[in-house]
């Protein structure tokens, strides 16, 4: 398996509160791995240091990907989102008065090599590109069926389809890692189902590597290659789902004893 980024020791404090203390594991190219544990374990914190909205207090997360070699632990987000790591939310944020193509696009954006005075005079090339991110932002709406709903407000669509949206926006940055908060959360049995369809298609189709947090242990189960797992901020077991689904800690900790 190659690696595509590797956490080593990562701790983030806050204060005198160790959210994250020493954590390390890899995230392999064209795996899925599942990040879970209980409320309050970590994994949202995790999700942001990795992406550049938290620094870590400790330690260090290395990208590995194909272009470039280098530490994730100085960069701001778009740094981050740049060299192919994108990621949607726990708490839906779309551009609620956009459209949803218009919020694909903005995800689409920064492929873009318009400048500021491109953007004002709009010379062919920046039409022509801005020809190109309409039409791929299209294509992306396709692969998470929201091709008819191009045209309306994110704000109108149904919870379900926001959610997929909010994926499709995160694609259009072409990541070579995808990362899912929860984005299970809120949706009934069916929309499950779709969305564990959804999230096996991309990762084929599209080659991607997934890391995923997520409650549904029946979808994290279902879907993952590897799973980690976070208690009060620490690792306490990691491996394939059959294994950590028997171990005992996690058991105790969060699974209970119907997945023994």
């Amino acid at each position: 398996m190659t690696p595509l980024v590797v956490l080593d020791r990562v701790s983030k404090h806050f204060g005198g509160l160790k959210a994250v203390e020493r954590i390390s594991f890899t995230i392999n190219q064209g795996l899925i791995t599942g990040l879970i544990g209980p409320n309050g374990a970590g994994k949202t914190t995790l999700f942001n240091c990795i992406t550049g909205m938290y620094q870590p207090t400790s330690g260090s997360i290395t990208w590995c990907g194909a272009e470039k070699s280098c530490l994730l632990n100085r960069l701001k987000p778009h740094q981050v989102t740049r060299l192919g790591l994108a990621r949607t939310f726990q708490n839906i944020r779309l551009f609620a008065n956009m459209t949803a193509l218009e919020n694909v696009m903005v995800g689409r954006h920064i492929q873009s090599r318009a400048g500021i005075l491109g953007a004002i005079f709009k010379p062919a090339r920046v039409r022509s590109e801005e020809q190109e991110i309409i039409s791929q932002a299209r294509r992306i709406l396709g692969l998470v069926g929201l091709a008819d709903r191009a045209g309306g407000l994110a704000k109108n669509l149904a919870y379900g389809e926001q959610r997929r949206l909010e994926i499709a926006r995160a694609l259009a940055t072409e990541p070579q890692l995808l990362l899912l908060d929860e984005p299970a959360a809120g949706l009934n049995p069916s929309e499950t189902e779709d969305l564990d369809a959804l999230i096996k298609k991309l990762q084929q189709e599209l080659r991607l590597t997934i890391l995923l947090i997520e409650h549904d242990m029946k979808l994290v189960m279902n879907i993952s290659d590897e799973i980690v797992v976070l208690d009060h901020g620490e690792l306490i077991a990691q491996g394939p789902p059959a294994v950590v689904a028997r171990d005992r800690h996690v058991i105790a900790a969060y699974l209970g004893e119907e997945f023994c």
